[in-house]
């Protein structure tokens, strides 16, 4: 944590202080919580007297850490153009669907709930229509899939969807929440949940492919690293099992997971 993000920490701990004790915020009441967010969101977003608003320096402040990662001398020029083109061109609805389509398409299979199995994997219904759906998924020359297990994009997209709290096991079926509910039809936000929820747990070496990707329409060959990222989102096209482009979702997919890797909290040199 750097020093501009401590000295917001402590503000916002004293913000909460004085409504907890002027009353403005009483924990265990109806709603507190949902105040809580709106009073701490408020103060990040809302410029000061500098004409900067905390939450504007806070970014600041943790994108020049992440540029200063070690080893990154020869790198910083590439990161920070790729960095500004994240900054300017933020994606619309329609980018921003095509980059989580896959997802999308889960969630509408989960709208009306779906009966796991034994282990609380998805059925085997779903599994082959994912496939249906997207052929890239499995090696159709040995047969249709059993389980979910065999098809990795299927099960990230599965975890992802716990992880973010969209779909809630009840019993033996799976619904979504209503935080599902309502992303599902809202990518922009959602896309703005999942950058973050994925870009932490990757490595640093990741970063300079990201960032060519945001850069470069169509690189002339596609890091292996990034295969197993993108292509549960349809991010890469895969013939003979080997990737051969790049499509528009998977350029706006890194686009979002490189910024939020540059702006995100950072508890480890990575």
């Amino acid at each position: 944590m750097s020093i501009e993000e401590a000295l917001e920490h402590d503000l916002v701990a004293s913000l909460l202080e004085d409504a907890i004790d002027n009353a403005q915020l009483v924990p265990g009441a109806k709603g507190w919580r949902q105040h809580q967010t709106e009073l701490v969101e408020g103060y990040l977003s809302r410029p000061d007297e500098s004409g900067t608003a905390p939450l504007a320096r806070i970014h600041a402040a943790r994108r020049e850490a992440w540029l200063e990662l070690p080893g990154r001398d020869a790198e910083r020029d590439l990161l920070e153009r790729a960095l500004a083109t994240t900054s300017s061109d933020p994606p619309s609805p329609v980018e921003s669907q095509e980059a989580i389509e896959p997802l999308l398409w889960l969630l509408d299979q989960l709208a009306a709930g779906v009966k796991l199995t034994q282990t609380s994997a998805l059925p085997r219904t779903l599994v082959r229509a994912a496939v249906e759906r997207y052929p890239d998924w499995w090696n159709s020359s040995v047969g249709p899939p059993y389980q979910e297990a065999e098809l990795y994009q299927l099960c990230v997209l599965h975890d992802l969807i716990d992880a973010l709290k969209l779909a809630r096991r009840q019993r033996s079926t799976l619904p979504l929440t209503p935080k599902g509910r309502a992303l599902r039809t809202d990518p922009q936000r959602l896309l703005s949940e999942i950058a973050p929820a994925l870009a932490p747990d990757l490595p640093a070496e990741l970063d300079l492919p990201l960032a060519h990707l945001v850069i470069n329409n169509q690189p002339a060959e596609i890091e292996w690293s990034l295969h197993g990222l993108l292509t549960p989102f349809q991010g890469i096209t895969v013939a003979n099992h080997t990737p051969t482009a790049v499509t528009r979702g998977g350029r706006t997919l890194a686009a979002a997971i490189l910024n939020a890797r540059a702006h995100g909290p950072r508890n480890t040199l990575s």
